[in-house]
């Protein structure tokens, strides 16, 4: 069984009458990086505060290496735990060694209390792990912002820590800034195997840099895990109470969130919407399916095999889908619950998406759906006949369509403007 460092088991903590935390449980293991996110007043920073021992949960339990925090003496855990705080203000004018040395105060012994060639040994490799020691003699205070976030860091890794806290260590900060705090807190996990609990209100820097994620809201946890099981759109929609648009970053296919303006959500919470099902498959209904969302719409679809683009794209955005396994064809159950999808929709649309045996039956679908009143817009960017690996069935089907009034659209914008002015957001429903 792997080792568990910290265990955090069902604490809770209100401030007089208001809840902070309730119930909060889970556990960090050495080495990991974990960012804790969720919105203003979620419990972000009493929760730091909980495992630093800064406050005692009123209910529950927070064991350091099974041991009961508040069984140590507040000194052996600041020699295993070390904190950045959100702001940290000097009153004295410290230069920036003196400010790394005082991480060493939980080491230092006896009544003078003076560093020993290890403490300074200590604080001169914080300071060269942090690219500071540079700046050793310069005084905090004329240091740039992203300068002074190292040196702190600096002064907790002086304290040769287990675990590293740090609450919202890039607010302020440029993005410049950002990405070097970031990159350093990767560094320090790696070459010292810390253990890294990071506060921090972006979300994509969340899931670019973290490997797991702590999504809280009203002082409980919505979701622990990795990034792409908890940032996902029904769960920001719960934590946050707002709409954003998941997506691959293009260069390294991380996440990537961008929320929606308010004219959208605004959108998608009153007047009509239309509930569209998308036919796809491999990548090319994907931004049809972005598209349609970000405008407020419903969207169904179906069926996709696991893991290919189209799948991925409505995982992210946390749609109904029907889905069956990769490089498997549609079978019998699958086919029924597509048809359920198409019926509850008011229109559906066809991507260009290639037609083999595997996926045939969703033509069948449509076209069923077709002769039950359903509109069907089909995207005809590509001939059918170049997409037809059916010998010639799957042509045939989509002829059939035309001829029993299925639109034909020749591109993605004007099968959106097809199905809005079939369905105008103060229109009742004409079928």
């Amino acid at each position: 069984m792997p080792r568990v460092l910290l265990d955090v088991h069902g604490i809770t903590y209100s401030y007089g009458s208001v809840p902070a935390l309730a119930g909060i449980t889970f556990q960090v293991q050495p080495g990991e990086m974990i960012a804790v996110i969720g919105p203003n007043g979620s419990g972000k920073s009493t929760l730091l505060k909980c495992l630093d021992r800064a406050l005692r949960p009123q209910r529950g339990v927070v064991l350091l290496d099974g041991r009961d925090l508040w069984d140590y003496s507040r000194r052996d855990v600041a020699r295993r735990i070390a904190v950045v705080p959100q702001e940290t203000v000097t009153e004295f004018d410290f230069t920036v060694a003196e400010v790394v040395l005082m991480g060493r105060q939980p080491h230092l012994s006896g009544l003078i209390r003076r560093e020993s060639p290890r403490d300074l040994a200590v604080a001169r490799e914080a300071m060269e792990l942090t690219s500071t020691l540079h700046l050793a003699e310069r005084p905090v205070s004329s240091l740039s912002g992203g300068e002074r976030q190292r040196v702190i860091i600096a002064r907790a890794l002086a304290q040769e820590p287990e675990i590293l806290l740090l609450d919202e260590p890039t607010s302020h900060l440029d993005i410049t800034y950002q990405v070097e705090i970031l990159d350093l807190l990767v560094y320090l996990n790696r070459i010292k195997n810390i253990s890294i609990i990071t506060v921090i209100h972006d979300l994509n820097l969340a899931a670019q840099y973290f490997r797991r994620v702590i999504l809280l809201s009203g002082g409980k946890i919505v979701d622990v895990g990795p990034p792409e099981k908890v940032i996902t759109t029904p769960k920001i929609r719960q934590a946050y109470n707002t709409e954003v648009l998941l997506t691959r970053h293009p260069g390294n296919g991380r996440l990537f969130v961008t929320p929606l303006p308010r004219k959208s959500v605004e959108m998608m919470s009153g007047g009509f919407r239309p509930t569209v099902h998308l036919v796809g498959g491999g990548g090319s209904g994907a931004g049809l399916m972005e598209a349609m969302f970000v405008r407020g719409w419903k969207v169904t679809a179906g069926v996709l095999n696991r893991g290919d683009r189209d799948w991925e794209q409505g995982r992210l955005l946390g749609i109904e889908m029907v889905e069956i396994p990769p490089f498997v064809p549609i079978g019998d159950e699958a086919h029924q619950q597509n048809l359920t999808l198409m019926k509850k929709a008011d229109c559906a649309v066809l991507a260009s998406v290639p037609f083999g045996q595997g996926n045939l039956r969703n033509l069948y679908a449509l076209e069923e759906a077709l002769a039950g009143g359903l509109p069907v817009f089909l995207l005809d960017e590509s001939p059918i006949e170049e997409r037809d690996y059916t010998g010639g069935i799957a042509t045939e089907v989509y002829r059939r369509m035309i001829g029993k009034g299925a639109c034909l659209v020749p591109s993605e914008v004007s099968a959106l403007e097809a199905i809005q002015k079939r369905f105008p957001p103060n229109r009742a429903l004409s079928r």
